[in-house]
């Protein structure tokens, strides 16, 4: 045996740093371990149409891919708003993976020309960064459902994951859409982005279905404009009932069904029903996960509730909705070290973020640290707001609660400030009599917050009277 032979021989025997395993792969005999993956990303698909006013559909396409994939139960997916951050960026896709805590990444480009779409997508191998698929996909505008899908299939299939039979159905479009109306629709999505042009996005949606009243779609996302946008939570009733007619395995319209359930009906199990059944169709939404968390912290399910909105954290780990909806939870489940700790990161991370800080400076009140609180409101601006005054109340300043109850009475119609929130005070005062007045009010004219009176410790110092419980029944609350 010669030396050269000898020496191979030794380094395949010992498997030196793997080179064993290397050299027989390199030659077929060994191979190549089944990689595990259990969590996705898909980046921002890249606008190759070298037009940029066409950066709209390219984010788009990224929405509807991730759509597609978060239908499947076995895979985790990151939701939108968390991977949008990454686009255009310089960061190794190894990094990224483990910002995102996934075990591999989609990337690839969109070219769009006349109602012509190319997608070229690959999918990587995080750890590894090993190139595990990679396909272009080319076809008609109108046949943009089936791309899309197709490229979730083959994605699916790469890693294979077991779909359900209703999965399978999901990801097997076979309807054409109008180009004009599906595009209306994504820039609808493009505007509504960040809650940033909601006016705009409510006139894109509009739009897409003046051009085709039958893309569901458009119709549930015209109906998330009025959650979002301050409006009354009723008005998107005609548009997410026409969007589950349409199409009702969409699990974006179940989910709305679901919080106008929550905010106008009261109907405590109509609206797990739609959550649930939006669950199904898309396990890996965060919205559906939020918005299930929501509806199991108004009954007091709190064990519950924690766990969905970790779930729509865990979806959309950089978003700062999912992050201060899990600290609400934690703040009606009288969690305030938690709920704390949350809304603190939240501000080292954007000190303007004036929500959080509210719910901070509550959240402290709560807990009694009456200091901290005060120093939390000074840090805001200073429209009326009558849970102020609980502050007050409870830290012993009586007389300037009441100078400013006086002040928020003048102003109440002017900020349109609810018999909800104008409790609140009267409450805190022990005042009941107005107390159950304004919370009558706001029952009988089925005021939007009533969902969360059974919980929200605004009200604790009343809770216990024959009246809240008498409320609390009307309401349809759950003991």
């Amino acid at each position: 045996m010669g030396i050269a032979t000898t020496v191979l021989a030794l380094l395949l025997g010992l498997n030196v740093a793997e080179l064993r395993d290397r050299l027989l792969r390199a030659v077929g005999a060994v191979r190549e371990p089944p990689l595990q993956i259990r969590s996705i990303a898909v980046l921002p698909l890249e606008n190759l149409s070298g037009d940029k006013e066409q950066e709209y559909f390219a984010d788009g396409m990224t929405d509807e891919l991730i759509a597609n994939l978060a239908k499947v139960g076995a895979l985790k997916v990151i939701s939108r708003t968390s991977v949008m951050q990454y686009k255009r960026t310089t960061k190794p896709l190894p990094q990224i993976a483990h910002e995102l805590n996934v075990d591999a990444v989609v990337e690839g480009t969109v070219r769009r020309s006349g109602n012509r779409v190319r997608i070229t997508a690959q999918l990587i191998h995080a750890a590894t960064d090993r190139h595990m698929w990679a396909e272009t996909y080319e076809g008609e505008l109108r046949d943009v459902l089936v791309l899309q899908a197709a490229v979730a299939r083959a994605i699916v299939g790469e890693i294979k994951v077991e779909l359900t039979p209703l999965e399978q159905l999901r990801l097997t479009p076979t309807l054409p859409v109008k180009p004009e109306a599906y595009e209306l629709y994504l820039e609808g999505r493009h505007h509504y982005d960040g809650f940033r042009e909601l006016a705009k996005a409510e006139n894109s949606y509009r739009q897409a279905i003046a051009r085709d009243p039958t893309f569901a779609p458009a119709y549930a996302w015209l109906g998330m404009i009025y959650f979002t946008g301050g409006g009354p939570p009723g008005a998107a009733r005609p548009a997410v009932d026409k969007a589950l007619e349409l199409d009702p395995a969409l699990p974006e319209a179940h989910a709305d069904a679901g919080i106008i359930r929550v905010l106008c009906d009261w109907d405590w199990a109509g609206a797990e029903r739609e959550c649930k059944r939006a669950l199904d169709l898309g396990p890996s939404s965060a919205f559906v996960h939020a918005a299930y968390s929501w509806m199991l912290t108004a009954v007091g399910r709190f064990d519950e509730a924690i766990r969905e909105a970790k779930r729509a954290r865990d979806l959309d780990p950089v978003s700062p909705n999912t992050a201060i909806g899990l600290a609400i939870v934690y703040q009606k489940a009288r969690r305030y070290d938690d709920a704390i700790g949350l809304y603190k990161r939240l501000l080292e991370h954007d000190p303007g973020y004036a929500l959080a800080r509210t719910e901070l400076a509550w959240t402290y009140t709560f807990k009694g640290s009456y200091k901290e609180a005060f120093g939390e409101y000074e840090k805001l601006p200073s429209p009326p707001d009558p849970r102020k005054t609980y502050l007050y109340v409870v830290s012993g300043m009586r007389n300037e609660a009441l100078k400013m109850i006086r002040e928020y009475d003048g102003l109440a119609q002017k900020y349109k400030l609810g018999p909800w929130h104008e409790a609140i005070p009267y409450a805190a005062l022990n005042d009941k009599e107005r107390a159950f007045a304004l919370l009558e009010q706001a029952y009988q004219t089925r005021d939007a917050t009533m969902w969360l009176t059974k919980v929200d410790p605004w009200f604790d110092n009343i809770r216990s009277d024959p009246r809240f419980q008498d409320l609390m029944r009307r309401t349809n609350f759950p003991p």
